[in-house]
């Protein structure tokens, strides 16, 4: 069997496999980024029966010297087969980016209306929920995701005005982050004139 590519949250402990049909007096040994592990020397990591074993540091400087690519090296005297590389990704939710965005959008009755959210960089990608006014918009036929982070709200009422914010999460971390740069939404009678 050979490794494969995991994405772990910080604090678990993650497993890489390498099984051969070798034989007796087979050595397994593990590379990170091409460089040859030593448990001895690290001490988050374990090597047992092929079977290589992290516990992910919760600290993002230590976290990052553990992503990247792991291999097993198989052998018996001097021939050796290296499997194809496992990638470690550690979860993480960032902050929101600065808005390029203004935050107050007008529109009439009637109108369609895309509010933008651009998401923060995350492992695994975010999960996109909206408020308006702080409590959480369900979606329905009026209210949809577009790209799984816009919201599209469509044939507005008077009732649509409010204060819109979205939020990101990360169901491996169990991380939650609000956008700090919420959307207020001015919807105008039919007839009104509006900035574009």
């Amino acid at each position: 069997s050979v490794p494969e590519s995991r994405v772990a949250p910080p604090g678990d402990r993650v497993f890489f496999n390498c099984k051969t049909n070798v034989g007796k007096g087979q050595q397994i040994r593990w590379l990170h980024n091409g460089v040859l592990l030593d448990p001895s020397q690290r001490s988050d990591i374990k090597i047992s029966n092929g079977q290589l074993s992290i516990k992910v540091r919760t600290s993002k400087r230590n976290r990052e010297r553990q992503t990247g690519r792991y291999q097993c090296v198989a052998g018996i005297d001097n021939m050796f087969l290296m499997s194809h590389p496992a990638e470690l990704s550690i979860a993480h939710l960032d902050k929101f980016p600065e808005p390029d965005t203004p935050s107050t959008i007008e529109a009439n009755v009637g109108n369609n209306v895309i509010l933008p959210c651009d998401p923060p960089k995350s492992d695994p990608p975010a999960i996109i929920q909206w408020f308006k006014d702080g409590s959480l918009l369900n979606m329905t036929k009026a209210h949809t995701l577009v790209n799984l982070k816009h919201l599209l709200l469509e044939n507005i009422g008077a009732n649509y005005s409010g204060i819109y914010t979205c939020q990101a999460s990360n169901h491996l971390t169990r991380d939650t982050v609000l956008s700090e740069h919420p959307l207020n939404l001015t919807v105008l009678p039919e007839e009104e004139l509006h900035k574009p």
